[in-house]
């Protein structure tokens, strides 16, 4: 396991083998395995020739916390190895496990106090050990904790740009919102916060790969208040690296915050710092998508969370795809605030229902003309919904003419 993680192969502790001492006020008991990972949750592989032993020893370790941090045991694998490794050496079990052999396992989570959960529910997941690999960052902190981490962590991006904006003057938040191209005032505070967050996890973790980058305390004065010209000059000195989809728009809005608003700047820094210390001792850094995550809990309309997934050239491609060329209108179609929920596409297809007969040859037909006359989506209706009042084809004169 130890030569499957590069990461794992420069920390002395990151794969502990029956190594005692390594579960707090527990000196006699020792997991199987320990995997301590510096940017996971511990966790903990319990193996037995018997499948009920691992279960029974995996739940054990649940709720237990490693002496080395402090942390709590969220998770726990389950391992039962193959019967025919009783009679084998060290050297070839150690062989057929590389070359594949396959393992039974299973996941055994905390989910909240007392209440456990088992993956699967019954049986074992066969793979080999380059699959319980790469299950195991997966499965180290359940998706509740990553949960109650993200919802920690949004009430902290919403206090942060609630704070930068009720301390800046209108003019000030034009300018801000102006820097980050966005329509609104509250939507831009909103991105700004997220943008910077990212920035700020992206920073923490660079620190420690490399030492010339700025720790974030660094970035603070001698009672932890943050000093934004010190993030914006260790912004400008991560660039010279890389990173400038992270750190070009972070750094040009951080100076123009701190230009227009230093103290609000400075109290959303404060609350941005909390929450990048949550997620730090969570080890979630690497586990959570500050866009995944995060914008669903920030924005409490659906339609703003899918515009900001949906790209227009990825509507447009949606588009293409659903609708059938025959069936577009000779004039074109005008943007509608109903893209992205089909409501438009429901209300064109209610209105096109009467007029079609069942479908021929993968498209429809209108039955309402001719075969010879090329149908249109408003053939045989009264009205195009889509169509303004002044172009629509009406059956009797205006009551006005």
């Amino acid at each position: 396991m130890r030569r499957a993680v590069v990461q794992w192969q420069g920390v002395s502790r990151a794969v502990q083998v029956e190594r005692t001492r390594t579960i707090a006020g527990a000196a006699g008991k020792h997991p199987d395995i320990l995997i301590d990972d510096p940017n996971a949750c511990p966790l903990v592989i319990e193996t037995s020739f018997d499948g009920r032993d691992a279960d029974r020893d995996a739940v054990r370790r649940l709720g237990l916390e490693t002496t080395a941090g402090g942390l709590s045991i969220e998770a726990a694998v389950a391992v039962r190895i193959p019967e025919s490794c009783r009679k084998w050496p060290r050297a070839q079990i150690e062989r057929e496990l590389g070359q594949g052999l396959e393992l039974a396992y299973a996941v055994h989570q905390r989910t909240g106090g007392d209440q456990l959960r088992r993956w699967p529910t019954s049986g074992f997941v066969m793979g080999a050990v380059a699959d319980l690999v790469d299950l195991l960052p997966l499965v180290a902190s359940p998706r509740e904790v990553v949960e109650a981490t993200a919802d920690y962590v949004a009430q902290q991006v919403r206090w942060a740009a609630e704070r930068l904006h009720m301390t800046s003057s209108p003019r000030q938040q034009e300018r801000i919102v102006a820097a980050m191209h966005q329509r609104t005032v509250l939507t831009g505070f909103s991105t700004t916060m997220v943008l910077w967050l990212n920035a700020l996890l992206t920073q923490d973790r660079l620190n420690e790969r490399w030492e010339h980058v700025p720790s974030l305390a660094q970035c603070c004065d001698e009672e932890g208040l943050p000093l934004p010209s010190e993030f914006v000059g260790a912004w400008r000195a991560i660039l010279t690296e890389n990173w400038r989809s992270i750190f070009e728009p972070a750094k040009e809005v951080m100076a123009e915050a701190r230009a227009a608003n230093v103290q609000g700047t400075v109290s959303a820094l404060r609350c941005l710092l909390r929450a990048v210390d949550r997620i730090r001792a969570r080890r979630l850094g690497a586990h959570i998508n500050v866009g995944a995550e995060l914008f669903p809990k920030l924005s409490d309309d659906r339609k703003t969370a899918a515009a900001y997934y949906t790209r227009p050239p990825a509507a447009e491609f949606l588009a293409a795809m659903t609708v059938a060329e025959d069936s577009l209108p000779a004039a074109p179609l005008g943007p509608t605030r109903s893209c992205g929920t089909m409501r438009g596409w429901r209300t064109w297809r209610a209105a096109r229902a009467p007029s079609f007969g069942p479908a021929t040859e993968g498209s429809r037909r209108c039955t309402s003309v001719p075969a010879t006359q090329p149908p249109t989506p408003w053939s045989g209706c009264t009205r195009a919904p889509w169509r303004r009042a002044s172009t629509e084809p009406t059956s009797a004169p205006s009551p006005l003419t």
